[in-house]
Formats: structure tokens, sequence, C-alpha cells
């Protein structure tokens, strides 16, 4: 919106603009075209659309009335922004279904002075230079995709460090293997890239974005609670199984070891 669209809408001094009007205008300004500042060429408007679009209903407990204009209303609230010299219909308003369309004046009047002050500005001053480019940095692809930063030659982690990656942009790379063996998590790669996938649709982290390295830290967290809840209680098992047969085949060859335990 435009400095004098601004004024004219929200002017604390003039108490006679209502809220209903503020309404419709910016539903209209909404399906502006910024090139011709004109409304319902484009993109047809009708009075459906202004009922709908400024109908208020008020959440369950408020104490708040709702609102819904009749095509009146719309009628009248269209009327007095024509009046204030907000809007100018350019259809033919004696037809009853004529294809509503309007100049906002408004935002005209805004971009004529702005074209203008531009205008005025490349001829009192000279244009200024072309702003020299940044030196790139060697051996670096910014424009990258994630899947070449991650597949590329500097594949460390220390060297992707300087990218932002979000929970999509994070593969199963040997460094993410070494870390999960590293900590214990033993799996083939099937099986890591299906833990990593649940890593990363966990509510913690869909919408995290942030460098690989703290990426590999939660990682490593991750595979070292899935290793204890998961493969150590496992391993747990295995060796209580072991426990109970050994104990079993000792009572079988030592009475006295039976008597005593038993």
């Amino acid at each position: 919106m435009y400095h004098a669209e601004y004024d004219a809408l929200f002017n604390v001094d003039d108490l006679s603009v209502k809220d209903s009007q503020r309404v419709i205008y910016m539903l209209l300004r909404r399906r502006m075209d910024n090139k011709t500042c004109i409304v319902g060429e484009k993109h047809a408007i009708n009075y459906q659309y202004l009922i709908e679009h400024s109908e208020y209903k008020p959440l369950p407990g408020s104490k708040d009335s709702a609102r819904r204009f009749s095509k009146d209303q719309v009628k009248r609230l269209l009327a007095s922004l024509v009046s204030r010299g907000w809007i100018t219909p350019l259809h033919d308003t004696n037809k009853v279904k004529s294809r509503m369309i309007f100049l906002m004046d408004l935002a005209q009047a805004e971009k004529n002075r702005l074209c203008e002050e531009r205008h005025l500005s490349a001829t009192r001053t000279p244009p200024q230079k072309k702003p020299l480019k940044a030196p790139s940095e060697s051996g670096v692809n910014k424009l990258a995709t994630p899947v070449e930063r991650h597949k590329g030659s500097a594949t460390h982690l220390n060297n992707l460090n300087k990218y932002i990656y979000n929970a999509r942009e994070v593969l199963l790379t040997q460094e993410f293997v070494n870390i999960a063996h590293l900590v214990g998590y033993h799996h083939d790669h099937e099986s890591l890239k299906t833990e990593l996938e649940i890593f990363l649709a966990h509510k913690n982290n869909r919408h995290k974005t942030q460098p690989i390295n703290d990426w590999a830290m939660d990682w490593r967290a991750w595979c070292a609670m899935a290793k204890k809840y998961q493969r150590g209680l496992n391993e747990n098992s295995h060796s209580q199984k072991r426990d109970e047969r050994d104990r079993i085949s000792r009572q079988l060859e030592d009475p006295e070891y039976a008597f005593r335990n038993f």
C-alpha cells in the first residue's frame, strides 16, 4: 500500500471513515493490477466475492457480533468509495449485469508521483555506477544443489558447515554412517537410511535449519539413544537367556549348587 492510500484510509483526523469502507477498499486493492491500477479487468470481481471475504465470524465464546454485508450494503459502500474519490467506476453503472471495473485513484496518483520522483532523480544527479561484484571464493560452489554439495569433492563436514540445511536436504553420507558406527549403532545402509528418515521426520527436526555439523551432533545423539533403547535391550535379553541356560545346566551337573541356591 502506498503512502497516499494509507493516509486516506487511516487518517485519525477524519472520523467519518468507517471500518466497512476500509474492508471493501482493501478487498478491491487485493485484486488490483499493479501495472494499470485497475481492478476487475484481469481478475473479475463481483458482489459475492466482496460479501464472502468481508464476512466476520467471531470465535466461540466471544462477545463480538457476527457481520455479513448484504448486496445492497456493498453497493452503498462502493458508492461511498466513489464519492470519496478513492475509486472510479470504468464500467457502465446503468447496466445491471455489467462487469465491475474500477480505477484505484489513490494508488494511481501515488504511482504517478513515484514515477515522477524517479524521473527527476535520474535527471538531477548522474546515474550511479554499477556495483562491483564480490570476488567469488575459489573452490566453493555457492549455487550448488544439496545433492551436489553432498557428493562434491569437498564432502567433509567442516567444508559443508558454511551452508545451512533443512531436514529435506540432509542425506545419509559416509560421515553419518561412520557416526552411527562410532556410537555402536551397527546397521546396513538401508536400515540407517530408514533410521535417518525417522530422525528427520521427528517433530523436533522437521522444521529445523542449521549447519551440517549441528545435524551431525543431533544424529550422533539419536543413534546413541537408539542403541540404548533398541539394540541394547536385545543384547540384554540374549545375555539373560544365556545366563538362564547356564544356571539350569549347572543345577543338573551339581546337586549341591541346586540345594544352596534353590
